[in-house]
């Protein structure tokens, strides 16, 4: 029964009648069920199969589209792990999502999970469209790795050294 809800979930989030009132919270709730799911074998890469491109901010998304990809005379692309999950490796569990409305036109989703057993937040800015609730920025909070924090957006407008 829970595996028919969980696959019902799933096709919900491409659906583009779904995808205008959907709740931000559901939608990172079940992109990182997908990585739980696919435990260390996973095939494929949980962005795609949740669309999630198609739920940023038009500006967010030129800049991770440009982020994803090799530009001439790089070897790889700006972005060599996933933002996401802040990793290249993972093995997601504990997962927790919750939302806070700050105000009408903007909320805050904040997406808690251990990754191989290190705690990891993960935030998400939301804003509301003209096409319904989109990511504006993928944020961590300051730590020891990261004092200033990390700002998705800020680091793919970044140019390399």
């Amino acid at each position: 029964m829970d595996r028919r809800l969980f696959l019902l979930g799933l096709l919900a989030v491409a659906s583009p009648t779904f995808a205008a009132v959907q709740p931000p919270r559901d939608l990172i709730q079940k992109f990182y069920l997908i990585y739980a799911a696919q435990g260390t074998q996973g095939t494929g890469n949980a962005v795609e199969k949740v669309h999630l491109r198609d739920w940023m901010t038009d500006d967010l998304r030129v800049l991770y589209d440009k982020g994803t990809t090799t530009q001439p005379g790089e070897e790889m692309p700006i972005l060599d792990f996933d933002p996401f999950i802040d990793a290249q490796d993972y093995e997601i569990t504990e997962v927790k999502v919750t939302a806070k409305m700050l105000d009408p036109k903007r909320q805050l989703v904040t997406a808690s999970f251990r990754n191989i057993g290190t705690p990891m937040t993960v935030l998400y800015d939301f804003v509301l469209t003209k096409k319904g609730w989109r990511i504006s920025d993928v944020r961590y909070l300051k730590s020891a790795e990261r004092p200033a924090g990390f700002s998705l957006k800020s680091f793919l407008k970044t140019p390399l050294i």
